[in-house]
Formats: C-alpha cells, structure tokens, sequence
C-alpha cells in the first residue's frame, strides 16, 4: 500500500519536472536582439520644489552583460538628448529587481567639450522613426544657439563662467529693449536642472560589454510638482533659567525637520492646560478661544537660523512677566512646569513642547545660571603661512586630554598614559603639570612637568594599588604670559574587561566639556548669520574657517542668443558689502548703467542720514557716502567698461571675503550662552579677511639647511675639482668588484647584473644604473661577457645605451651586443623565475644585485649559491638587507649604494657631492646633542625652530 502511494507522488513530481522542462523549451530566450526594458516609469521627488524626477525601470538579465544603462531626456518625445547613465559591472551585473536614476541638481549641460553641431547618435535604432537621439560619449547638446535657444525656458540654467572670463569677455547685449552681458559660449560652462512644470521626456538605452548599443526603452514622460516638504520643528526644549531664586530668562531651543522648507514663525507660552492650549489653534469664530491669551513671540529668519532664542523675564512689583510690545504673561514660578509651550511653523503645523520625544525634556526645566556652558571671549586669527583662504576663530584656551591608559608589566607594574592636546596659533601649549591622585588620597602618587610634548607619559603604579580610580589633575601652561595656569579634571576609572584604566570626559570649572556643543556662525556679503561649523564637539577649542578665492561666479542664464552669438546673464553685479552699514551696493557691469543706479543710491543714502539722530550710525552712513561719491567722481570722466569692471574687481575682492563671526554653547536642550565679538569703536561690527602670506616661515629650517648643504656641494665640489684627496672610507663590496668580475674572466663564465625590481623613477634603480656602467666598461677591458636582465621596459633601452657607453669607453664597441641587456616580464616571481634559470643555464661566475628590491630577493640570492656565483648586493630596501648579508658575499648597505658610484668613478661633481652630505650628517649630529642636551634642562626653542614634520 505505501509502494503504491510513494510511485504515485514520484509521478506526480515527474509531471511537474516535465512540465516546467516544456514551458522552457517554448519560452522565448531573451537575447542582445530581442531584449526589451520593461516597467519604466518617471515619477516626481517629493518635498523638493519641483526640482526632480526620479527614473525606474527593471534591469535586463545578467547574462546580457550589461555595462551601462544611456538616459536620454528632452522636452519633446521625438527629439531626445544624452543626459547621464548608470554604470553597472558587466561581470558581477545587478542584484536588485529594480534600477532608478535620479534627474536632481544642477547637471552639466552644454561647455566647450560640447560637439559643434547637432549630432545625431547613429548607434541607437529608435522604435520610431520620428524620435531621434542625440548626443556623443558623453555630450548632449550642442554649442548650437539655435537648438540650445528652444530648451532655454524648459530648464532652470546656470552659467559657471571662470573669474578671468567674467571680468573680461563680455559684451552689451539689447534683448526685448534690456541690457544683458553676452559671453561667448566657447567660455562658459552651462548647468541645468529640471524645471517645476515642465513636461520632460526620457527613454533607456542598455549597452553590453562590448558597447554594442541595443533596443532603447520607450519613451515615457514626466513633469516635476512644486510640492515642498514642510513640517513643523522636530524637537522643542524650554528652560527657565534663575539665579538662586530669581528668575533671569525663558530660554527656547529647537531643531528643523530635516530636509523641511518650513521656518518657524512663533512661539507661543500658555498659561493652561493642554487641551484648552490646543484648542487655541482650531479656534474659528463659531468656536472661539475659550482660555488665557498666551504669550506671542514672532522669530525672524535670523533667530530661525540659529534655533534657539532667550526671551529676558520682567520683574514688576514682586511680579514676574514675560513682556514684549504684542502681548505679555504673567509667570508663576511654582507652577513653570505646567506652562505649555508650543512653536509654529509658516505653514501653520505646531509642535507642542509636551510631544517631544524626549520625556525628560516634555515641561519647561528650571535651571541655574551656573549650568549654562560658560564661552570666553572668542578671536580670530589668520592662519600665518598660507595663501590667505584661511582664518581661525578660536574660543577656548589650549586643552590637554588623557585619551588612553594600558598597564605594562616589566621589572615592575607601570603605566602608560597616551595624551592629545588641542591648541591653535595664536596661544600654544607650552607645558602642562599632571597629578594623579588615588581614589581617597589626597597627595598625589605621581607628579610630573610635560614640557617635551611626546603624547605618552610612562609611569610607576604604587604598590598599594588594587584598580583604584585615578584622579588626573592638569594644570595647563600656554606661550601668553598673560594667561595664568588653569586647571582640567579627568576621572580614570579601572574597566574590568578592558583591563584598562578609562578616562572620563574632561571638566573644567565643574562643567564637563563634553555636556555640550559649540556652532559657529558667520555673515559675509549680507546682514544675516548663517551656520558655518554646527555642534563642534566641546573639548574643540577653535574653527578653521576656509575662504576661498572666487574661481568661477554664477550666473543665471536669460537666453541663448543666436543673433549676437553670445549666452546672456543679467548685468548687474555685487560690487562690494560695507560692514560698518550692513549694506550691499549693486551695481552693473556696464558704466553707463551704474552711473544711473549710483546716482540713486546716493539720493536713497542722503534721505536717510537726514533722517539719523545717532552720530555713530550718521557718521557710519557719512563714510559710505563718501565711497559712493568716490565711484561717482570715476563715473562721471566717461571711463571705459573695462577699466569700470576693473573698479569692480578690486572693490568686490577686497570686501566679499571678509567676515564676521557669532559663536553659542549649547546642549542643545534650552541651555545655551553667545557671544558675539565686541563691536568697534564706531558701533560697527568686527569683520576679518585672511591675509596672504608671502613666505612660510615654518619651513624656514629646511630653507637654512638647503642653503648650507648648497654651500658644503660648491665647497667640496670645487676641492675635488683642484685635484684634493678627499678621503672615503674602504667599502668591502665595491672593492672587490674587480676580483669578481676577474674571476669571471678566469672561469670563462659572464656576468650576471640585475638592476633591481624598480621603475626608473626610483633613486635605487639610478644609483644601480650608474654602478652597472663601470661593471660593463671592467667587463669589455676583459673582454667578459655581461647579461642584464630587466624587468621595466623604460629601463632596458637605458640599460643597453649604458652598457654601450662602457664598451666604447673601454675601447671595445666591437664585443658590444644589444641582447645582452633585454626584458623578461613585468611580473615579480615571473621575473624572478626567469633570472633563476638565467643563472642556472649559463652557469654565471659573478651575480650582482643592485636597486631596489622586495620579496623575491632570498629566491634570487639562494640559486646564485646554488651555482657557486660570487654574489655582491646594495640596496636601501630595509626589509631585504638581513637576507643579502646572508646569502652574498658581499652586501652595500643603505648608503652605500648611492657611494659606490663616487667611489669608483672619483667623478668630482659626485665625489664632492657626496662629501658635503657626510660633513652635513655632522651638522645634524650636532643639532641631534645640543637639543637633547638642551631639553633635559627644559629649553625647548631649538625644539620648536625645527618642523615636526
């Protein structure tokens, strides 16, 4: 019974295995002709503006192989233009079910790489004969004004115009009764992205490895959507900050949802409960608010900005108010907790402070004016030795921080204590004191004064000690005579895993520095801050802030203009940003314009100082009329465009790379201090330009020990040149070079030279090269045969011009022969093999290995003995050494190598060369005594004059 039923499952799967077999044999096999794109769609990006579509469609199978996926795109479905691709590995292929490209961003579209004309792609076979494609390798439109002029309202354009072209080769342009500057389009470089709108069509082209071209997608169309992302704020944290008992400020914190276009319009304080709070915002007039006015505060784009605002608290008659000129609210202390805070965004979403995430910040907390991070003044300093693309605002004093501890345990348990310290230029760290102190102790059991700043400290563990926690005192000393010791704070608590002590963040005045965050923000060109360095962690101490000098400015792109042959942009132009009065004069690339718009400035800026009461800002505006009146005075003698833009030139690169800086401390939880730098004389605000630095002064060691080796070369050079022996010791290697070459003679045997396993470009394979000619010309006096295999083909026809050269020195051009010196392969152990058999088919006498060698050294070597070859080596590959001075007889260690060619030619170029780098070895010695000398006794400038690196 159970036969029977096992045979009928068994048939059953047999069926099934010859059903599937059969639907296979008919099934249609997807080859490089009958492959076809399948499930291709474009679709909108939302929350983005309008400024994306996003491109899907199935990948083909791998057998194919394919190594690119072309994306055409146009503005009509018959005329479409190469516009990116998707790369793909045509061996590994693609794993997922679906591939998608994202049509986002300012793209190339058209520069001087572009082709002349239109060009049609040939390679691709449309589906119709109407569509056609177009484009190169990697172009799609043409530097055609006439094409480029119907897609010049479908796209949002950019022209990246270079400096130099910008203020030199433009043109007036007149375009519907408008001046524009018209650039040659051969000049600029113009960069599109999609517009919100728009239909824009597109079509898939696969290519296979072998970039045969096969059957493009259909053509499927798309239209951006002007759909931004808008939430409200993403977290909300209120506190309210007092000292001792009397409240100072309600401080307010919140993030932006990420990738949001929405800003925070107020903040709202509600006296009530949650639910009457939210009723407020769904109030209309059949149903009105039914509780307590709440506070109002309205946030401009400069609090938005920064994310945090502190509204002061007004003391009035033993009352506590929060006051402004639209609303106010009475503040209860006992009761904070229970106030609702809510803020809205522009598009009117809320976010109550009792839906933040963090339950232990869903009230407003009651903090003390001693939890709020502490800033000290901040500064700015120009980086000294660059280019001036560079400054630094520094905030802190220099820090030292014990990063790492491990135990080690010989002759005695010590410990070892890894250290980092944060300084900047303008203060450095001198010198640091570290105490450690046992848990429970108070003397400490190690004291020591870090003046050599190595980042290690090695040191004894009482024997008493049994995993203690640590106590590390730091006492800070910096190069400011001004700036008295100070102190830092760091716990190192013994982990039982790690089996090492852990230092805990570091604290300074009782605050750990790691419990907050600084941001730092700039202005440039404008009146408002914007984010430059955001949550830079808090035991950082300074910013480097990189201005860099205009290499392309961008404009937008009016029109294609086939009739003047140009690209136009708008003619207007920043000419400078004047700090003192936040204002930014923009004028026109073209005089006359400029003329006109300067003459209303100044009538705008005389309006106004009539109306100032303020002497300070009266003579503020007086000085920036004084400039206007300056450029007026230009104006008005008829000067030319090109020596206007020049004006412009130099007024906008003096004054648009300066900048002011505002930093805040946060924890971004409601507690947070700023300070802004304090303002001029004037009331004006500080600004900083980095300045650009002639010379680095930081390598003016090397620039001292450049010139004495060059004098020591003259010298010695010069010496050699009179016929003086200068004296270099015996080599043992080289000295015997002529005994094995001899020997070689005797035997009847040739000579082996092996120039090592390095390219020409390596200093080793020269000083190899230069020792092989003098073997070669011994080699032809004694008429002995020399095989120099290469390895690099640049090398060989060198290597035989080399050993040419020697044959004719030595008066033997006749026994030169040109196979001698040949290639075997650029592999390593292929070569080696080959120079094995070299040696064990001709039996060579004498084996050199000169260069620069690897692993493959012992194989070579170990063969050479094998055969009973006198066998002399030099390199200066460190690692290769010990097996050389092992298996040859003879071996040029390091230095050597580069000597031997003096040694044995007595060349003086290079005989003096070589003397003045042993006397500037002494020089070094020199330095290398008096500074350990001098940093025993704690004088550490001749430290500090030389480079670390």
């Amino acid at each position: 019974m159970h036969k029977n039923r096992n045979k009928s499952w068994l048939s059953v799967i047999l069926c099934l295995v010859a059903l599937n077999f059969s639907f296979s044999l008919f099934a249609e096999k997807i080859t490089v002709e009958n492959a076809k794109i399948e499930n291709f769609v474009v679709e909108d990006v939302p929350g983005d503006l309008g400024s994306g579509l996003l491109l899907k469609w199935k990948p083909l199978p791998n057998e194919l192989k394919i190594l690119e996926y072309r994306i055409y795109r146009g503005i009509t479905p018959d005329s479409l233009f190469y516009s990116g691709s998707v790369m793909l590995n045509p061996v590994v292929g693609f794993a997922g079910e679906e591939i998608s490209f994202l049509d986002s961003g300012f793209k190339p579209f058209v520069d001087k790489s572009s082709p002349g004309r239109l060009v049609v792609d040939s390679k691709v076979k449309p589906l119709d004969e109407k569509t056609f494609y177009f484009g190169t390798a990697n172009n799609g439109y043409p530097r055609d004004l006439e094409v480029l002029a119907q897609a010049n309202n479908k796209f949002s354009l950019i022209a990246q115009i270079e400096k130099g072209v910008y203020y030199s080769r433009y043109e007036e342009v007149t375009l519907d009764e408008q001046l524009f500057a018209g650039y040659p389009l051969g000049n600029v470089s113009v960069l599109a992205r999609v517009r919100s709108g728009v239909e824009y069509f597109y079509s898939v082209v696969p290519l296979n490895e072998t970039r045969k071209y096969l059957r493009p997608s259909e053509v499927v169309s798309g239209t951006p959507i002007s759909d931004p992302l808008q939430k409200p704020a993403r977290e909300l944290y209120s506190n309210l900050i007092v000292d001792g008992s009397t409240p100072i400020s309600l401080n307010f914190d919140w993030e932006n949802a990420t990738g949001s276009y929405s800003s925070q319009a107020a903040i709202y304080v509600f006296d009530d409960e949650l639910e009457v709070t939210k009723s407020y915002f769904e109030a209309t007039e059949e149903n009105p608010y039914q509780g307590k006015e709440p506070f109002i505060l309205s946030l401009d784009p400069q609090i938005n900005e920064y994310g945090k605002f502190s509204q002061p608290i007004i003391s009035e008659n033993g009352a506590y108010f929060l006051k402004n000129e639209d609303s106010q609210l009475m503040i209860d202390l006992e009761r904070i907790e229970d106030y609702q805070v809510v803020i809205q965004a522009d598009n009117g979403q809320t976010l109550f402070l009792k839906d933040t995430p963090n339950s232990r910040y869903q009230s407003i907390q009651t903090a003390s004016l001693t939890d709020l991070p502490q800033v000290p003044t901040f500064n700015v300093y120009d980086v000294p030795n660059d280019k001036g693309d560079t400054q630094i605002v520094v905030w802190e004093k220099p820090l030292v921080e014990i990063t790492k501890t491990s135990f080690h345990e010989k002759l005695g348990k010590f410990l070892i204590v890894n250290y980092d310290y944060y300084d900047y230029q303008a203060e450095t760290l001198k010198s640091f004191d570290l105490k450690l102190t046992l848990e429970g102790q108070e003397k400490p059991f190690y004291e020591t004064d870090e003046f050599y700043l190595d980042n290690v400290i090695k040191l004894a563990v009482p024997d008493d000690y049994d995993n203690n926690t640590i106590t590390a005192e730091i006492i800070i000393k910096t190069n400011n005579p001004d700036t008295e010791p100070y102190t830092l704070y760091q716990n190192l608590k013994f982990d039982k895993i790690l089996k090492a002590l852990i230092p805990s963040a570091i604290v300074k005045n009782n605050i750990a520095l790691n419990s907050f965050n600084y941001e730092v923000y700039a202005k440039e060109g404008s009146p408002q801050y914007v984010t430059v360095a955001g949550k830079v962690v808090g035991k950082m101490n300074n910013y480097s802030d990189v201005i860099s000098y205009e290499r392309f400015l961008y404009e937008s792109v009016i029109a294609f203009d086939p009739e003047s042959g140009k690209v136009l942009v708008p003619g207007d132009i920043q000419v400078w940003y004047d700090g003192k009065t936040e204002k930014s004069l923009n004028l026109s690339k073209f005089a006359s314009v400029s003329k006109e718009k300067i003459a209303t400035e100044i009538t705008t800026v005389e309006e106004e100082i009539a109306q100032i009461t303020d002497p300070k800002h009266k003579e503020r505006l007086e000085n920036y009329q004084s400039s206007l009146l300056a450029l007026q005075t230009e104006l008005n003698n008829n000067i030319s465009n090109r020596k206007w833009i020049g004006i412009v030139k130099n007024h906008r690169n003096n004054s648009l790379r300066q900048k002011s800086y505002k930093v805040f401390a946060s924890n971004n939880r409601g507690l947070f201090t700023s300070y802004e730098l304090p303002l001029n004389e004037d009331g004006s605000y500080q600004y900083f330009t980095p300045i650009s630095n002639q010379f680095d002064y930081d390598k003016l060691a090397g620039l001292l020990a450049s010139i004495i080796f060059a004098i020591l070369v003259a010298v010695y050079v010069n010496l050699a040149k009179k016929g003086v022996d200068l004296y270099i010791r015996p080599i043992a290697g080289i000295q015997e070079i002529d005994n094995a070459i001899g020997r070689a003679t005797e035997m009847g045997r040739p000579i082996l030279f092996v120039p090592g396993m390095s390219s020409i470009g390596v200093v080793a394979t020269l000083a190899a090269l230069s020792i092989l000619g003098k073997v070669a010309k011994k080699a032809a006096e004694y008429d002995t045969r020399i095989l120099v295999p290469t390895r690099d083909f640049i090398l060989m026809p060198i290597a035989q011009e080399i050993v040419k050269e020697a044959h004719i020195e030595a008066g033997r051009p006749d026994t030169f022969d040109k196979n001698s010196v040949f290639f075997i392969t650029t592999d390593q152990f292929a070569y080696v093999a080959g120079v094995n058999g070299i040696m064990i088919r001709e039996k060579t006498a004498t084996n050199f290995y000169m260069g620069s060698y690897f692993a493959e050294s012992l194989l070579m070597t170990e063969t050479g003995n094998i055969t009973g070859a006198i066998q002399i080596a030099g390199t200066d590959s460190v690692t290769q050494i010990p097996f050389f001075i092992t298996t040859c007889d003879y071996t040029l260690i390091g230095e050597e190598l580069y000597a031997a060619s003096a040694y044995m030619s007595k060349e003086p170029m290079i005989l003096g060369t070589l003397k003045a780098q042993d006397y500037f070895k002494f020089i070094i010695l020199f330095f290398i005594i008096v500074g350990t000398i001098l940093s025993t006794s704690k004088i550490t400038f001749l430290l500090d004059f030389f480079p670390e690196k």
